[in-house]
């Protein structure tokens, strides 16, 4: 199936029915879940999307999920309904059973960004918006943070971390630090960590000890497994330089750890960068692949790493 998923003109012929297929509309900083096997793509930054707040025209594109199948290599669109996200491209998402959830975003035009929750019910193929009972206690509005979902007991979590956005005058400032972009009146890197409790409609602000990430944005922020999620990469406006270090937090004791090379060439490890891709590999050691991004000379990577979790090893 690889082969087929990965196929150059020499395998795939024009001929073939896949060739002739739907194929979705291009994009980029868009959301792509995997939920019971198929792939889920909405969003992004597309040629025809209308760059206004709130449009008829553009409810109808967001309205529309473009869905793979691995097992019979086509694409589908599926149309939508209810109100989809206004937070379009760069919005943290990730997947809860049947449920696809984003948060954040950049809405397309001028500095309008948001920090609003939404669910998409893949099976009903239906939106809406996850109104929080204590608002006043939300994320600032932001795009390119990391999120992943959780358990806590019975109740289920949505955990938010990083990015950069608008940080209004009454934002609660907890335990976050902040860095203003000069480039960007207004707008500010944060390290600020959110839990949503989708049981209870509410944000908690959790406090953590450890070595927390300073503010960042463009990294990876991946689930492990049932406690810990690990964060790898990204830009840290503190030092203007594209990091390689890794976090890992516990979802439980909210407890961070940080792991990175001490300038040893010795070692196995990494080149800075951010806007890379990472996902994990379940099993007795479970293990984060990351490929690509872009480094400190702003050269686009193609490497892959493989990075051994409970060992702490690449």
């Amino acid at each position: 199936m690889l082969s087929r998923l990965f196929s150059t003109s020499s395998t795939i012929s024009e001929h073939d029915d896949h060739y002739h297929s739907y194929q979705p509309t291009p994009r980029w900083g868009h959301s792509a879940a995997a939920i019971n096997g198929k792939l889920y793509i909405w969003g992004g930054c597309m040629e025809n999307l209308p760059k206004v707040h709130s449009s008829a025209e553009k409810t109808q594109l967001l309205s529309i999920v473009e869905v793979f199948d691995p097992q019979t290599l086509l694409w589908e669109r599926k149309h939508t309904t209810g109100n989809p996200p206004l937070g379009v491209y760069w919005n943290a998402y990730s997947t809860q059973e049947k449920n696809m959830h984003t948060f954040g975003g950049y809405c397309g035009h001028g500095k309008c960004y948001h920090n609003s929750v939404h669910q998409l019910d893949v099976i009903a193929m239906q939106w809406r918006e996850m109104m929080p009972s204590n608002p006043g206690d939300s994320p600032m509005k932001k795009w390119q943070c990391g999120m992943v979902s959780f358990s806590l007991g019975e109740e289920n979590y949505l955990c938010m971390f990083g990015g950069w956005g608008v940080l209004s005058p009454n934002h609660k400032n907890m335990e976050h630090e902040f860095v203003a972009d000069r480039a960007n009146l207004g707008c500010v890197w944060s390290n600020e960590l959110h839990f949503f409790n989708l049981t209870k409609g509410s944000w908690e602000c959790p406090s953590t000890t450890g070595s927390r990430p300073p503010p960042c944005q463009g990294f990876t922020f991946t689930l492990v497994d049932a406690d810990r999620v690990i964060l790898f990469g990204g830009f840290q406006p503190s030092t203007r330089r594209r990091v390689n270090d890794v976090y890992i937090l516990n979802l439980h004791t909210k407890h961070w750890i940080r792991l990175y090379n001490h300038l040893d060439p010795s070692i196995p490890w990494p080149l800075g960068r951010d806007d890379h891709s990472a996902c994990v590999k379940n099993g007795t050691c479970p293990l984060l692949i990351t490929v690509g991004g872009v480094n400190n000379q702003f050269n686009t990577l193609g490497d892959l790493w493989v990075f051994d979790v409970d060992s702490g090893r690449w």
